[in-house]
């Protein structure tokens, strides 16, 4: 299970806190038939496409055993329409009171707004439950991220104290950036990816690098994609000739 919602997630996730092996439900409890809530809570309306398509994905992919029952909720908060102090009292106090016999193990937060939403609310909310972050994490966002939880925990450090376990491919699309955001953005960080917050700066991560492709067998698509990843370890002699005929192998004069 824990393997398909790898799958699913992609992207970048941010983990809270980072004591946490088994991230997609709650430690093993010592009754086998104890079932495990996951909630996720996204940034937008219900019937956005990209939420249609993730919600539906993620209940596709979370297989509950018999041994490890699991029920999956889902909540939206639309902040799109609606936003301010009020609309966030009165969110965070309807999943309290919703989800009190439903306890969540785990919160996946899908979006911009939905893990501020969450920090700002955490006390009221969940304020022991791990939150997985679903999205193109930017910058600011990873230091407005480091400000609530600095004020929240009463702690100066970076991210108040917490460890943090950020996951994804950071050889993917940039994070989206509107137009009217771009003058302010570019006046505290050089680019939009998440490690130019300066929480990061000043607290540097460990870095481990996973290697190995699992998601593909294609040798010569391995090598192709690896001439891409790792463009210092080959010469333009090599990578051209390879693309080439990997695009001649696979082109079809029916589909012009």
């Amino acid at each position: 299970m824990k393997r398909a919602i790898g799958r699913l997630l992609g992207g970048l996730a941010l983990g809270l806190p980072m004591a946490w092996t088994s991230w997609c439900v709650a430690a093993p409890a010592a009754n086998a038939a104890t079932v495990h809530n996951v909630l996720v809570i996204y940034t937008d309306e219900r019937l956005v496409p990209a939420n249609v398509l993730a919600d539906r994905a993620f209940h596709d992919a979370i297989v509950s055993p018999d041994e490890r029952p699991l029920n999956l909720y889902s909540e939206f908060l639309d902040t799109t329409h609606f936003s301010g102090a009020s609309y966030d009292a009165t969110v965070a106090k309807y999943l309290r009171d919703k989800y009190a016999l439903q306890y969540p193990a785990v919160i996946v937060a899908v979006g911009t707004d939905a893990l501020p939403f969450l920090l700002r609310n955490r006390a009221m909310t969940f304020p022991d439950i791990p939150i997985v972050h679903v999205g193109m994490l930017r910058a600011d966002l990873l230091d407005c991220v480091d400000h609530i939880l600095r004020n929240i925990r009463k702690n100066r450090s970076p991210f108040g104290g917490l460890q943090i376990l950020f996951i994804g491919d950071l050889l993917q699309l940039p994070p989206v950036v509107k137009e009217d955001e771009k003058r302010w953005l570019n006046r505290y960080y050089e680019n939009a990816f998440f490690f130019q917050a300066k929480a990061l700066q000043q607290s540097p991560p460990v870095r481990v690098e996973l290697l190995k492709i699992y998601r593909q067998t294609d040798q010569d698509f391995i090598d192709l994609l690896n001439t891409y990843i790792f463009p210092f370890q080959y010469s333009p002699e090599c990578v051209f000739p390879l693309g080439v005929s990997l695009l001649r192998r696979y082109y079809c004069k029916e589909y012009l």
